[in-house]
């Protein structure tokens, strides 16, 4: 990503951005971001609050940072109310072109023959160099840590 093209703050609302806007000083694209690991989960936030049993995504990345220091970073994400998801391609090597946020209107059956009230969705596209590639829709997205690991080879 070119000096021109960084944004300070993400694209949609991210719980705990600041994490990486903070390091960074900027919103990372993810280019070359290499995933490490993703869980896919049902889960219940503690204490149990009702209607919280909703499916999870959790990232593990490890992102450069080309416009400053080249240090590693090693990023943790949470997916949270997962509504749609593609997945294809995870392998050995699972490298980033970027990952897109954006958010979009959604609508779901009442029960009664007719919709709900139309809330935002926040889509999410993994767009691969190689490896994984996905496209998702969630409710959250959360920066769960960001961990310097130390510089590039």
């Amino acid at each position: 990503m070119s000096d021109d093209e960084t944004q300070s703050e993400p694209a949609v609302p991210i719980k705990n951005s600041k994490l990486l806007t903070d390091l960074f000083g900027y919103w990372p694209d993810f280019h070359d971001a290499e995933i490490l690991d993703l869980a896919m989960s049902v889960g219940c936030a503690k204490p149990w609050i009702p209607g919280c049993e909703s499916p999870f995504l959790d990232l593990k990345a490890l992102l450069c940072d080309w416009n400053g220091t080249n240090a590693r970073t090693l990023v943790e994400m949470k997916f949270s109310s997962v509504s749609q998801i593609e997945l294809s391609s995870f392998s050995y090597q699972n490298s980033v072109c970027e990952i897109i946020f954006e958010t979009k209107l959604r609508q779901l059956p009442d029960g009664r023959g007719g919709l709900s009230a139309l809330f935002d969705v926040v889509c999410v596209e993994i767009v691969a160099n190689c490896g994984v590639a996905a496209k998702l829709e969630c409710n959250v997205v959360e920066v769960l840590s960001a961990l310097i690991c130390g510089e590039p080879d």
